[in-house]
């Protein structure tokens, strides 16, 4: 029988041992101020209705063209924000890590593995969805504005701007991957370079419009 130990030159064949190290996190709270209005663009629970209802129709069924209702502004600025189980607005916390992620395009961090390394860590859930949120701090006001629809047309929305605003949140990192300086650098890239909400520089709709830039504050 074949000892398959043995080689014919060398005796036992070599093996490779293959050490895994648990996680080493790191973690830091951080203040962020915006350097410009940042709009919210929540999808409505109204919204995710009329598609449910348009796709249980399916493409068959008979398209007639009917007068539009008169549109209710005031309903759809609410509707826009990110509103937490107990009551306070959030920031999606996968904007903000989305954005780190995107900001590694100009650095020599792949964003595949940053997409593995980086956690913002939640302070509340959506009330509808239970997405993530990270409380902001500001006034949202009604922003009425021109927006795409399709390739074509055009409309009005409605959605909650925040003049003036920022958060405090923390974030978690892989240790062996990032260093603390390596985090903040990161989250002032994505504050200046990418952007959240509507309008952000790194719009994946449109150039931006400079909305939703925001500073790490290092006194904070």
């Amino acid at each position: 029988m074949l000892d398959k130990t043995k080689t014919k030159d060398k005796g036992v064949i070599p093996t490779t041992r293959v050490t895994i190290t648990p996680p080493k996190l790191g973690r830091a709270k951080v203040r962020i101020v915006g350097t410009a209005p940042y709009i919210q663009n929540r999808f409505s629970s109204d919204n995710r209705d009329k598609m449910l209802a348009a796709q249980k129709e399916g493409s068959g069924a008979k398209r007639t063209r009917k007068a539009k209702a008169p549109k209710d502004f005031e309903k759809i600025f609410k509707a826009s924000m990110h509103v937490s189980q107990k009551g306070w607005i959030g920031i999606p916390a996968t904007a903000l890590r989305n954005a780190m992620i995107d900001a590694c395009r100009l650095t020599e961090m792949d964003m595949v593995r940053a997409k593995m390394c980086i956690k913002i860590i939640p302070q509340g859930l959506d009330t509808e969805n239970l997405e993530g949120l990270v409380e902001i701090k500001g006034t949202p006001r009604m922003h009425i504005e021109r927006v795409k629809v399709g390739i074509a047309s055009t409309d009005l929305a409605s959605r909650a701007m925040f003049e003036k605003w920022e958060s405090t949140f923390e974030i978690e990192w892989d240790d062996d991957v990032f260093k603390a300086q390596d985090i903040v650098n990161l989250l002032a890239r994505a504050g200046w370079q990418v952007g959240i909400g509507a309008g952000r520089p790194l719009s994946k709709m449109s150039g931006g419009t400079g909305k939703g830039t925001f500073e790490v504050d290092m006194k904070g």
